[in-house]
């Protein structure tokens, strides 16, 4: 797992695979196609493979592995759990959905995890950086002819 590295591509198609499950699970729940209990193990996992994910293309980017999947389990398991706990407990109205209990700043999560997403997708390889003239760098280029040595 040490050399685990994600270039971007590969990181973007893992992430959208990702997100593409979990929204997809969540209009099953959402539709009753799947029992709440079912997906939530699942919804653990894919959040894992996300941390993982986001580690890796931070190892490739030349920061920690570490700080990537850390970063990730704080705004997908840290943030919520800490705004639930300090926000004040509200009953939804009978027939609303349960969602209405959550508090209004639930959202800072979702954002963040994407901004994190975002930065880890933009940011170049370390390899790159260090190869002269790969980004169309004037000074780094090679003459447009090669001539041989005797």
């Amino acid at each position: 797992m040490n050399k685990f590295k994600l270039s971007r591509t590969p990181y973007w198609v893992c992430v959208v695979a990702l997100l593409a499950v979990k929204i997809g699970l969540l209009l099953a729940v959402e539709f009753s196609l799947v029992p709440l209990s079912a997906v939530s193990s699942i919804d653990t996992g894919i959040a894992a493979a996300l941390a993982v994910v986001v580690g890796a293309r931070f190892a490739d980017v030349g920061w920690s592995r570490w700080l990537g999947f850390g970063l990730v389990v704080l705004v997908m398991f840290v943030l919520p759990v800490g705004l639930l706990l300090m926000s004040p407990p509200t009953r939804p109205e009978p027939g609303a959905s349960p969602l209405d209990a959550l508090p209004n700043l639930m959202w800072i999560s979702t954002v963040s995890l994407l901004l994190l997403l975002v930065v880890a997708g933009v940011k170049r390889s370390s390899v790159l950086d260090s190869m002269p003239g790969v980004f169309g760098d004037d000074d780094d280029r090679p003459p447009s002819r090669i001539e041989p040595r005797f």
